[in-house]
């Protein structure tokens, strides 16, 4: 027997519903995205757990996953484009990225381009897949000692130090 239910049933009802006002309204009252979480798996076994933002990006719904990080959602992973490691030589090239549809284009894009703006605030924590996705979204190819370096700071979660590594990336990339 098969069980799902959320950790607050009002919001990740909304959720489910694509009910915005009430999301608003739940919002308004206090309620988080962070901390509504999914459970679900077979009677008797711990099961799986999916946020609201993993959620909505198992369904696809870019309206939804815009929704949820602008309204405070954390960004912890990127769904990569399938095969990146093999594109990653070309990440200038527009048809580098071999998304299954234009729908994981552009949560892919948003998703790199709030997390880029919110490390540079220093209002995120970071994450390995969140920096790779970084990396990859503005073409950014760091040499080998400039990646240790990076990761080094993304597993010390030191978010100021991998925002100034990244904006040093972008600057040399802009000169070029």
């Amino acid at each position: 027997m098969s069980y799902s239910f959320w950790t607050n049933p009002e919001l990740g009802a909304a959720i489910e519903a694509l009910n915005y006002e009430k999301m608003d309204s739940l919002l308004a009252l206090g309620a988080s995205f962070n901390s509504c979480i999914r459970k679900y798996g077979l009677g008797g076994f711990e099961g799986n757990f999916k946020s609201a933002l993993d959620y909505a990006l198992s369904e696809k719904d870019v309206k939804l996953v815009k929704y949820i990080v602008n309204n405070g959602g954390n960004i912890v992973a990127i769904p990569m484009p399938e095969l990146f490691t093999v594109n990653i030589a070309s990440p200038d090239k527009a048809d580098c990225y071999p998304f299954a549809d234009e729908r994981d284009r552009e949560i892919f894009e948003f998703l790199s381009k709030t997390a880029y703006e919110r490390i540079l605030k220093n209002t995120m924590p970071v994450f390995a897949n969140v920096v790779r996705g970084i990396i990859l979204y503005r073409g950014l190819i760091p040499d080998e000692n400039v990646k240790i370096k990076l990761f080094a700071a993304t597993e010390a979660n030191d978010t100021n130090k991998v925002g100034r590594i990244l904006e040093e990336l972008v600057r040399k990339k802009d000169l070029k």
